[in-house]
């Protein structure tokens, strides 16, 4: 069941190449009462990471297309021009700062593929392992399984103490904005990208989550098996769509499958890929004429990314249609934002590096150096030394400047802007020779540098100003239309909803430690 094809969201159907599951047929409608409001309180907060999406793209999105579903959220809405995410800009670190409140300094997240130095290797070994939470995570290839999701315990760490596997909530440092939901009695709701991996989202005590549904977006048997929804411009919106409908039931008082009545969740949420693939692919393997990326310097977007922007639109209108069926649209808060930038946005600009250069680099510091370090690289290089290792900060740091192939791309433009070790790094972030989870070496590239083999056209998880800002805007009925241009930081976004919620914002560890204030216009400020 579907509300009005709002940007046409239907329409890429007819070019999908494989045979999908009709969409979920919604049972009768659940009246909610809105009770009454003490200052802004909303019953519901809902919560749309359209990843990759720039704070730019939806200023111009909503200018170009005043009858849109975006816009007209805009119209009674906070819209915070100036927002950043977290740093490092990667899916992992993005979004438990909108699930926290914190940085990584508070929830010992970095990336998605990261170290920790008192973990155990999988199997068992020494202290100090590399640890990667994605899709190898998934018990199950090449099957759905979103409904019972499974974890490859084989392929996680373990704990020194228990000798038992690290389960994906509990890497987690400090509580979410779902645990608190929980234990004020409130339902929770979340759909993700990796079946597995963003568990994470329930938090350390793995309970935060009343109904969790992430269809795995790289392998699943609807499209024949192991085909990974990314390599599309048209087949992502597939995986999205799974997502979108789950919202659309639980907006009607239902679970995500649309079977059971179980009451709309009073804070739930989801993450949109497409507007990510539609920036970094550069042709569609289904559609020839969806190029991917921006025209342009100024973040026109190109055939591919207009057509998933178009797409999100009409989804989110399809989802505000949803939530007014349900009876819960004037006592529901949307929230859109995103867990990252992309850059670089003038594709003149992207300088293609290999990442392979960094082994040989670290080799040639201190033999062996090199094969016990963990390199992560996208936009930016993290760089954790084993524990045995960390004597030699200073000789890799040497060894990464005297590199030619890491520090001079073959235009002759510099590809190093920073390194951040030592005192420089302990300015930001937790001291690594004391922190188990925190890099040794930051190595920041000159923006437009992105460490592919392949033929992406952007990357994300750097400091970048691309990378890290991102759209935010706040919609409910009840106000009034605001832009805000001071700098503010997506993990504002927690504290915030805690206090729409009407719940206090110190019960968020992570706002404890981190002193997280909520947004302009939510603060009591004003």
């Amino acid at each position: 069941m579907r509300g009005p094809n709002r940007g046409g969201r239907q329409s890429w159907r007819m070019l999908s190449l494989i045979a999908l599951l009709s969409a979920s047929v919604l049972l009768p409608s659940v009246q909610a009462n809105p009770g009454p409001k003490r200052g802004f309180h909303t019953k519901h907060v809902l919560l749309i990471s359209v990843d990759g999406l720039h704070g730019i793209d939806l200023k111009k999105w909503v200018d170009a297309h005043p009858g849109s579903a975006l816009a007209e959220l805009a119209e009674h809405g906070y819209q915070y021009n100036n927002a950043s995410c977290s740093k490092p800009s990667d899916s992992f670190p993005g979004l438990m700062s909108l699930i926290t409140g914190g940085s990584p300094n508070a929830t010992g997240i970095w990336y998605d593929a990261s170290y920790d130095r008192t973990y155990l290797p999988p199997g068992g070994g020494a202290p100090g392992t590399a640890m990667t939470y994605d899709e190898s995570i998934d018990l199950l290839k090449n099957v759905p399984n979103t409904d019972n999701p499974t974890i490859d315990t084989t392929n996680l760490p373990l704990h020194p103490a228990t000798l038992k596997p690290v389960m994906p909530w509990e890497l987690l440092r400090v509580n979410t904005i779902f645990e608190v939901a929980k234990s004020h009695g409130l339902r929770t709701a979340w759909s993700d990208k990796h079946t597995g991996a963003y568990q994470i989202v329930r938090g350390p005590s793995g309970a935060g989550i009343d109904d969790y549904y992430s269809p795995e977006v790289t392998n699943s048997v609807l499209t024949g098996g192991g085909f990974d929804f990314t390599t599309s411009h048209v087949l992502i919106k597939t995986n999205d769509d799974l997502k979108v409908d789950a919202i659309e039931n639980e907006a009607m008082g239902l679970d995500h499958t649309g079977k059971k009545h179980v009451g709309a969740p009073n804070l739930f949420g989801m993450n949109f890929q497409s507007v990510s693939v539609g920036q970094k692919l550069k042709v569609d393997p289904v559609d020839a004429t969806l190029t991917g990326g921006y025209l342009n310097g100024d973040a026109d977007p190109g055939p591919a990314l207009e057509a998933a922007l178009k797409y999100v639109d009409g989804a989110i209108g399809d989802i505000v249609g949803a939530l007014k069926k349900g009876g819960i649209y004037d006592d529901t808060t949307l929230i859109i934002t995103a867990k990252h930038g992309q850059s670089p946005i003038d594709v003149k600009k992207r300088i293609a590096a290999k990442d392979s250069f960094y082994a040989d680099a670290l080799n040639a510091a201190v033999p062996t150096l090199g094969d016990n370090a963990t390199v992560t690289t996208d936009t930016i290089a993290l760089i954790w030394l084993a524990p045995s290792q960390q004597g030699f900060t200073q000789q890799a740091v040497d060894a990464i400047r005297a590199k030619p192939e890491l520090n001079t791309s073959a235009s002759g433009l510099p590809l190093i802007d920073e390194i951040l070790w030592g005192e420089s790094l302990k300015r930001l972030y937790n001291d690594p020779t004391k922190d188990s989870r925190t890099p040794d070496i930051i190595v920041i590239p000159t923006p437009g540098v992105i460490y592919t083999g392949g033929s992406k056209l952007a990357e994300h998880g750097g400091f970048s100003r691309e990378d890290t800002s991102v759209a935010l805007l706040v919609s409910n009925p009840a106000l009034g239309h605001k832009t805000f241009k001071n700098p503010v930081q997506t993990f504002q976004v927690a504290p915030t909803i805690m206090k729409i919620l009407g719940l206090d914002p110190d019960e968020l560890q992570a706002v404890q430690k981190e002193h997280t204030d909520e947004l302009p216009g939510f603060d009591g400020k004003e």
